[in-house]
């Protein structure tokens, strides 16, 4: 870490404690330090002290600027995509992320990013080939492996997932975030013992095991959903399940086709099976990528047999 680079850090936890006479003393003290740099750093940088005062505006003029002074420089683009995501400007940060990659196919962040942005609005297939980009160039870099795991799942490539989460889960062993994505590919694919041993013993005492209820046949199909549920609430949690489906099967045998939303869950025809899920909580209005329905039934579980769930 640079001397400007910990005076930015000081100027952001006197931020985070509203200390204004703090603000003040790190932006003196930063203000010799921008005057020191090239005129690329300094815009760069001033950009960031600027993000960290909560102007992101400013920040994203501050780089739009800057782009126009250095078109070919990658750096820019990259910085210039953050902070219009910071802003919530999507679709500007990802046009800025792929300028980046084009300028320098080396910065394997802007890859990465670029593969979140895509991913979010319902383009995993060319988030997978934009996380393929990062891990040719950075083949030690976990979250490159473990976002294209997510995107492989959207596209219900699990097999493949569950080797992009391996990978991952070699790099950062000790991982819990990791384990329960490789678990989670067992439980999209029914395979619930397999699920269980992804998550290791330390992970079962904590958030418990995955769980499957069935009901039927609806429709010539049994209908299912899967759950991660802590032993103490299991039998709790399954009745909660069982009647969770049993509102859903008449809705079910209503719907010609699938995926279909009802009051908040999905369902969907995967593998003969019709599973009820949540909704993905990455893209909104989706069905979950791993078919997951552990809120669904938490929520069926607080409620009392018989309230309506609105």
């Amino acid at each position: 870490m640079t001397d400007l680079d910990a005076k930015i850090e000081a100027l952001r936890a006197a931020v985070a404690q509203d200390d204004r006479e703090g603000v003040d003393r790190h932006l003196a003290a930063i203000e010799p330090e921008l005057q020191r740099l090239d005129p690329l750093v300094r815009g760069l940088s001033f950009a960031q002290v600027q993000s960290v005062l909560g102007n992101a505006a400013k920040a994203v003029e501050v780089l739009e600027d800057l782009a126009e002074v250095a078109p070919e420089v990658g750096v820019v683009q990259h910085q210039l995509g953050c902070h219009r995501r910071a802003r919530g400007d999507a679709d500007g940060a990802l046009v800025a992320f792929t300028r980046a990659t084009e300028l320098d196919p080396e910065l394997v962040a802007a890859w990465i990013e670029r593969g979140v942005l895509l991913d979010a609005v319902g383009k995993p297939e060319e988030a997978v080939a934009s996380y393929r980009e990062a891990v040719l160039r950075a083949p030690q870099h976990p979250d490159a492996w473990r976002n294209m795991g997510n995107s492989l799942a959207a596209l219900t490539r699990f097999e493949e997932a569950g080797e992009a989460y391996r990978t991952a889960a070699g790099l950062l062993p000790s991982d819990a975030t990791v384990a329960v994505l490789l678990a989670s590919t067992h439980l999209a694919r029914g395979e619930l013992e397999q699920a269980n041993a992804a998550l290791g013993e330390p992970l079962r005492a904590e958030m418990g095991e995955v769980v499957q209820v069935s009901t039927g046949p609806v429709g010539g199909r049994m209908l299912c959903c899967r759950f991660f549920v802590e032993g103490s609430r299991r039998a709790s949690w399954e009745q909660a399940a069982e009647r969770l489906l049993q509102q859903l099967a008449p809705v079910v045998q209503s719907v010609p086709g699938f995926p279909m939303r009802h009051q908040g869950a999905f369902v969907v025809l995967r593998d003969e099976r019709l599973l009820v899920c949540d909704q993905d909580a990455v893209r909104p209005g989706r069905p979950h990528r791993f078919f997951d329905a552990t809120r669904l039934v938490e929520r069926e579980a607080g409620r009392a047999p018989g309230e309506p769930r609105g």
